[in-house]
C-alpha cells in the first residue's frame, strides 16, 4: 500500500520549486518526488515549476493545494498527463484562467478559494463565480447522479467530460450545453428541457451506455457528433424544431433501430446516420438536402421512402433520387436483390451511392449515364464486373475504390478505357 506523503513547500524569487522540494524531501527523510501523494505551495509558481509537477510528480501526485499560493500570468496551465492520479486541487484566490486539460485529471474533488473572483466551487464541483456555468463536475465522483443547481444557465465545455455518472437532472434555468459536455460519460438516459436551445457539437459523444434520451422542444439544431459513438442509444425524438441534422450526428449508434425525422427538417449532413441499424427511414416533404453518405454502413437499410410533397428528392422501390430522377442518391445497404437496374433516366451516380453494397453482385449501368462521383461503388466486395457505356464523361478518381470488380469500358468512349479491369484515361 502506498504511504501518504504530505510536502509543504515556501517559494522565493531564489528558490524555485525543483530546489524548495528537493530540500523538504531531505528533510523528510523522502527519496524521490514520485513518493509526495500532497503537495502544498506557498509562494509564486512559474511555468516552469508547473512543468516540473508534470514531469516528475504527475503519475503519482494525489492532492495539489495550491490555495496559499499565486501564479504567475494568474492561469493555471496544462498539467494534464497520461495515467495521472491527482484527485484533488485547491485553486488559489489569484486565478483568472485553468487550461481545460488540467480538468481531465481523475479528479474527485476541485476546491477554490473564497475570494477568487473567477471562480467558484460547490461540493466539489466547479463553477464561475456567479454559479451560472458548470464548468467541470470532477470524473471520478461516485455519486451515481447529480442535481445542477438551477442558478446554472449553461453546462460548460467538457463540463461532464468522462463523468463515472448515470444520470444527470437539468434544470430549467439552462439554455445551452456546451460542445462535449457529456462526452465519454457513463449516463443511461437524460432528459433535456426546453429551456435549453443550443446543444453544442459532440456533447453525448461516445456515451456507450446511454439507451434514451428526451431532446429539448426548443433545439433547433442536431449538430456535428452530438450523437456520435453512442452504441447503447435505442430511442431518441429529434423536436419538431429541428432545421438540421449534423455530419456525424448519430455515426455508430449500432442499436437505433428507427427513427423519426420530422418535417421542420431541412437538411442531412454527411455521415449523419452512418453505421445505425435503421431498417427504413422516411424523408419528410421539408428536406432540400442530403449530403453524401448520410446512410452509409446502415446495414439493415432496405427502404428510403420520400414524401409525395418532396420538391426536391423521390424514391422509386425504396432507392433515392433527386425529383427529376437524374441523380441517383443513395441505394440502401440492407436491401437484399443482387442485381440492380439503374433506371434509363439517370444521369449521375452521386457520391458514395452503392458505398458498402456487399449483396450486390450485378449492377447494370444505362447509356444515360455522363458522370460517376467518387467513392459510387466504394468497397461493393462481391461486384465482380462492371461495364461503363461510352456517353459515360467523367469518373471520379476513387469511384471504384476497394470494388475488386473488373471494370470494361465501351471502346468508343472518348475519354476512358479499360486497362487490366481498372479505369484509365485515354
Amino acid at each position: 500500500m502506498k504511504t501518504n506523503t504530505s510536502i509543504t513547500v515556501t517559494l522565493t524569487a531564489n528558490l524555485r520549486l525543483e530546489q524548495a522540494l528537493e530540500q523538504a524531501l531531505k528533510q523528510a527523510g523522502v527519496k524521490k518526488p514520485r513518493e509526495v501523494t500532497k503537495l502544498t505551495i506557498y509562494g509564486t509558481l512559474t511555468a516552469d515549476d508547473f512543468q516540473y509537477i508534470r514531469k516528475k510528480m504527475g503519475k503519482t501526485l494525489l492532492e495539489l493545494d495550491l490555495g496559499n499560493a499565486s501564479i504567475e500570468g494568474n492561469k493555471i496551465p496544462n498539467l494534464a498527463i497520461t495515467g495521472s492520479s491527482l484527485n484533488s486541487l485547491t485553486i488559489p484566490d489569484s486565478v483568472t484562467e485553468i487550461d481545460i486539460s488540467t480538468l481531465k485529471f481523475c479528479l474527485t474533488t476541485i476546491t477554490v478559494g473564497s475570494q477568487n473572483l473567477f471562480f467558484t466551487s460547490e461540493d466539489g464541483v466547479l463553477f464561475n463565480k456567479a454559479k451560472t456555468e458548470l464548468i467541470r463536475y470532477p470524473r471520478e465522483r461516485k455519486e451515481g447522479c447529480y442535481i445542477i443547481p438551477d442558478s446554472v444557465t449553461k453546462i460548460g465545455d467538457n463540463a461532464f467530460y468522462l463523468a463515472d455518472l448515470c444520470s444527470v437532472f437539468i434544470p430549467d434555468s439552462v439554455t445551452t450545453i456546451g460542445r462535449c459536455a457529456f462526452s465519454s460519460s457513463d449516463l443511461t438516459s437524460i432528459t433535456i428541457p426546453d429551456s435549453v436551445t443550443e446543444i453544442g457539437n459532440g456533447a453525448f459523444t461516445d456515451c456507450e451506455e446511454l439507451m434514451s434520451i428526451i431532446i429539448s422542444n426548443s433545439v433547433r439544431k442536431i449538430g456535428r457528433d452530438t450523437f456520435y459513438g453512442c452504441s447503447g442509444l435505442i430511442s431518441i425524438t429529434i423536436p419538431n424544431l429541428v432545421t438540421e441534422i449534423g455530419p456525424s450526428a448519430f455515426l455508430n449508434c449500432y442499436r437505433l433501430t428507427s427513427i423519426t425525422i420530422p418535417d421542420s427538417v431541412i437538411k442531412i449532413d454527411r455521415f449523419a446516420f452512418k453505421g445505425c441499424n435503421l431498417s427504413s427511414i422516411s424523408i419528410p416533404a421539408s428536406v432540400t438536402e442530403i449530403e453524401s453518405f448520410a446512410f452509409d454502413e446502415c446495414i439493415n437499410l432496405t427502404t428510403i421512402t420520400v414524401h409525395p410533397n418532396n420538391q426536391v428528392y423521390t424514391s422509386i422501390d425504396g432507392v433515392l433520387f433527386d425529383k427529376a430522377k437524374r441523380v441517383l442518391v443513395q441505394y440502401p445497404i440492407g436491401r437484399k436483390e443482387e442485381c440492380y437496374v439503374i433506371p434509363d433516366s439517370v444521369t449521375i451516380i452521386g457520391a458514395g451511392t452503392f458505398s458498402n453494397c456487399y449483396r450486390l453482385t450485378s449492377v447494370t449501368i444505362p447509356d444515360s449515364v455522363i458522370e460517376i462521383e467518387f467513392y459510387a461503388f466504394l468497397n461493393c466486395a462481391c461486384l465482380p464486373t462492371l461495364y461503363i457505356p461510352n456517353p459515360v464523361a467523367e469518373i471520379s478518381e476513387f469511384a471504384f475504390e476497394r470494388c475488386p470488380a473488373f471494370v470494361t469500358v465501351h471502346p468508343d468512349n472518348p475519354k476512358y478505357k479499360s486497362e487490366n479491369g481498372r479505369v484509365k484515361e485515354k
